[in-house]
C-alpha cells in the first residue's frame, strides 16, 4: 500500500505474484493500492490474485510501461480518479474487467488484452482516454463506454468477442457518451456495436447511424 507519497515510487523488473488484498477495518480491494501518490512500474509482472483488483490506482499519477498482467480471478487494473498512460503492455486471462476506468484521464498505446471474463477495457464517470494501437481478442465486452465519457480509438481491432464496443448509462446521474473511432475494425463478434444510450458515435468521421451493418440498439435495464 502506497499512501500519499511525495516522491515517485518506482518498480522495475519486479513480479507481483499470488497476492490478495489486505484485510483489515479498512477494506482495500486491491492487493496493491496506490493513493494520491505518484508511480511507475516498467517491465513488471502481475501474475495471480485472489483481490477485486489486483493494482487499484486512486487520485494517483502513474506510468505502466512494458508489463504484463496475467491470471486475475477479478479485475486485473482498477484506476480511480487518476491520470496517466499505460504503453506497450499486456493482459492476459482476466476473470472480469482487465482495465477499469472511473473518473480517469489515460492514455493507452500499444497493448494486447486476451481471453476477459467481463469487459477488455472499461470507461465511466466522465472518464477521458486516447486509445492507440489496441488488440482485443476473445472479451465478454471488448470496450465498454459509459456515463458521460470521452474517448478516442485509433487503430484497433476487436474480436471474437460478444460485443464489440458498447455505450450505455449505468448512473442515472451521467449524461451519453461522445466516441470517436478512426480506422477501428471488428471481426467476428456477435454485436460490432452496442448503443444503448444513443450516444454519438463518430466512425472514420461520420456520425453512426441505425442502418450500419451488425450494430444494434438497445435499452440496459440497470
Amino acid at each position: 500500500v502506497i499512501l500519499n507519497s511525495d516522491e515517485e515510487n518506482k518498480f522495475k523488473f519486479v513480479k507481483f505474484e499470488n497476492l490478495s488484498s489486505k484485510i483489515s477495518e479498512d477494506y482495500l480491494t486491491g492487493a496493491i493500492t496506490v493513493y494520491k501518490s505518484k508511480v511507475l512500474f516498467q517491465n513488471c509482472t502481475f501474475d495471480k490474485t485472489h483481490s477485486e483488483d489486483f493494482l487499484n490506482l486512486i487520485s494517483s499519477k502513474f506510468i505502466i510501461q512494458d508489463t504484463l498482467f496475467k491470471n486475475s480471478k477479478f479485475d486485473m487494473l482498477d484506476s480511480d480518479f487518476s491520470s496517466g498512460e499505460i504503453i506497450n503492455s499486456s493482459f492476459f486471462y482476466s476473470g472480469n474487467d482487465a482495465i477499469d476506468f472511473s473518473g480517469s484521464d489515460v492514455n493507452l498505446k500499444n497493448l494486447e488484452i486476451n481471453n476477459t471474463g467481463d469487459k477488455a477495457i472499461s470507461i465511466g464517470e466522465n472518464s477521458k482516454l486516447s486509445i492507440k494501437n489496441i488488440k482485443i481478442e476473445q472479451s465478454l465486452s471488448g470496450i465498454a463506454v459509459k456515463d458521460g465519457s470521452n474517448v478516442i480509438i485509433t487503430n484497433t481491432s476487436i474480436n471474437n468477442s460478444k460485443n464489440g464496443l458498447s455505450s450505455y448509462i449505468k448512473k442515472k446521474n451521467y449524461k451519453n457518451s461522445k466516441i470517436n473511432l478512426e480506422n477501428v475494425t471488428f471481426n467476428n463478434n456477435l454485436y460490432d456495436i452496442v448503443n444503448s444510450d444513443f450516444s454519438k458515435i463518430y466512425f472514420n468521421g461520420k456520425v453512426l447511424d441505425h442502418n450500419v451493418k451488425k450494430i444494434t440498439y438497445w435499452i440496459l435495464k440497470v
